[in-house]
């Protein structure tokens, strides 16, 4: 279980500036200068936590070396424009969160990196592979490159999947759109001001909920508690199963029949992207986050990153 921290972190604009300015001094010095014209292009591969890890690595790399970011979500994740739900902060230049016009053209008639991409850019096909992440399908070369490396190339393509705690990195130079915002906060309404959320993923990562939630019925009885889950099966069963608790659900599960969500062009569309990020914030807020750990299948980093935001007010 992870509680809440006790103390209250502030959440004024100077406040949330100077810390940002003293953490990343040097990287806002970069970013002030005239950014090159040269690219990382990331396509970020896996759910959402994966996502947000692989586009903060890019983001840092591209800092490092001068380069622009263009990220490309329309393959696995949100399977949507990133733009549509960030923005980059306004101290941040060169980066694009949805592929500009022209530019896949372009991208075909300059260097890249890996180079089985001379030639076609980012118009290239992938699969993943138990041994290396994902490749391109023709060559089955890695679609990666070494993020200590400084290139000449005019692209470097970055295409894995892959979490961690990085993610919650993403946090500190974008902030949600104002439609976002708005939707957290009119579906946030619903809860009552002290809750304990409850996390199961159930999809293309399996979970043993039902012996988890007999063993965390007793903790949470006569408690408001949140689920949140990619399952619907698994929200039902923990709807009538907890029936000593007061169960609360702000998002609408789609019936996956056990797909994942992240790959699923059918199911994932705005409205379960915006209800993912409405479970993000309402765990962030909850009392405590209660989560299978491995002895009952798998630990979701959607509630490492979850734990993060505890300490922090990233989607308010």
């Amino acid at each position: 279980m992870h509680e809440r921290p006790h103390h209250h972190f502030p959440t004024s604009i100077w406040t949330a500036w100077r810390a940002f300015r003293k953490k990343y001094k040097k990287q806002i010095y970069l970013a002030r200068r005239s950014v090159g014209l040269q690219i990382v292009f990331c396509r970020p591969q896996g759910g959402f936590n994966d996502s947000l890890a692989q586009i903060s690595g890019c983001f840092s790399y591209a800092i490092k070396y001068g380069r622009r970011l263009v990220v490309d979500t329309s393959r696995s994740g949100l399977l949507d424009v990133l733009e549509n739900y960030f923005s980059p902060s306004f101290l941040i230049s060169g980066i694009h969160f949805s592929i500009p016009a022209g530019f896949s053209e372009t991208s075909a008639k300059v260097s890249c990196y890996p180079h089985c991409l001379n030639g076609r850019g980012i118009n290239y096909k992938s699969k993943h592979s138990d041994q290396t992440n994902y490749v391109e399908t023709m060559y089955n070369e890695r679609l990666t490159f070494d993020f200590n490396k400084k290139y000449d190339e005019q692209i470097l393509v970055h295409e894995q999947c892959g979490g961690g705690t990085s993610s919650i990195e993403f946090f500190d130079w974008v902030a949600p759109t104002r439609a976002v915002k708005k939707e957290i906060k009119n579906r946030l309404r619903s809860m009552p001001q002290s809750y304990i959320a409850v996390h199961i993923r159930h999809t293309d990562r399996k979970t043993r909920y039902t012996e988890f939630l007999a063993a965390a019925k007793p903790l949470i009885r006569g408690a408001n508690v949140l689920i949140c889950t990619d399952s619907y099966e698994v929200l039902s069963y923990a709807r009538n199963f907890l029936d000593t608790s007061r169960t609360y659900s702000i998002s609408n599960i789609p019936d996956s029949r056990g797909q994942s969500l992240h790959h699923n062009t059918e199911l994932t569309n705005r409205s379960t992207n915006m209800g993912a990020l409405c479970d993000l914030a309402a765990m962030s807020r909850a009392k405590a986050i209660i989560h299978p750990t491995a002895t009952f299948g798998y630990r979701s980093g959607f509630v490492d990153l979850a734990v993060s935001l505890m300490q922090r007010p990233a989607l308010a």
